[in-house]
């Protein structure tokens, strides 16, 4: 297709090559677009979605809910949701004793290779199961672990 000339105006249509290197970012530019007024108009500012937003609803205090109003038909409703004033504060469990677990010594262990695998100490380990000598420890021993 040749370009068509205006007389007097000076302008000129784009020919086909050109049109077709065009499409492509054309087409981004409008879908962008199009994507930023749809998150626009769900977003945070979007009326109605704030309690000043333009819709004229009027600010709701923390802790009540908003009496419901009429909506067009075939328009959803949204349910009205309390906000709580204040956050509950936990009430503490009581814990069980904890019981002390147990190690079986196999056979290469040593008292300070236990320890540094359960994160204690020496002394700890020592005085938990009553070990006068820490380097004597049997195979098939069965030491608590604090």
């Amino acid at each position: 297709m040749a370009p068509v000339v205006l007389e007097g105006a000076g302008l000129s249509l784009p020919s086909d090559a050109a049109a077709r290197r065009l499409a492509g970012p054309v087409t981004v530019v409008v879908v962008g677009v199009a994507l930023g007024a749809l998150v626009l108009s769900r977003g945070p500012l979007a009326p109605g979605s704030s309690g000043a937003g333009d819709d004229g609803a009027s600010p709701t205090p923390v802790g009540t809910i908003a009496p419901a109003t009429a909506t067009p038909s075939g328009a959803p409703t949204a349910a009205p949701t309390a906000m709580p004033s204040e956050r509950p504060t936990p009430t503490p469990q009581p814990s069980a004793a904890p019981r002390p677990r147990t190690y079986k010594v196999q056979s290469g262990d040593t008292l300070s290779g236990i320890a540094a695998r359960f994160g204690t100490t020496v002394a700890k380990l020592a005085a938990l199961n009553n070990l006068t000598n820490p380097s004597l420890i049997r195979v098939g021993q069965v030491l608590k672990i604090p």
